[in-house]
């Protein structure tokens, strides 16, 4: 009988346990959730507040690496 309550108070304990970390899983699943949500609003925000100076260095720089290919490709086609 002692051994029965004693395996008892421990399976209490456990599931004690169980439910502890059950709930610091869900709530680290919620931080989880908040910070990738925070982290995707900055994101869209960088997209968002690009100036158009950065802008136009943007396209300079794609029209440069076009010209290189195009150069590339005439060369490869001689």
């Amino acid at each position: 009988m002692n051994r029965y309550e004693k395996l008892k108070a421990e399976n209490q304990d456990l599931k004690d346990m169980l439910a502890r970390k059950e709930g610091e899983i869900k709530e680290a699943k919620e931080l989880v959730q908040e910070a990738t949500s925070k982290y995707d609003n900055l994101k869209l925000a960088k997209i968002i507040s690009t100036d158009d100076e950065e802008v136009k260095k943007m396209k300079k720089r794609l029209s440069g690496i076009v010209r290189e290919i195009d150069k590339c490709i005439a060369l490869l086609n001689q």
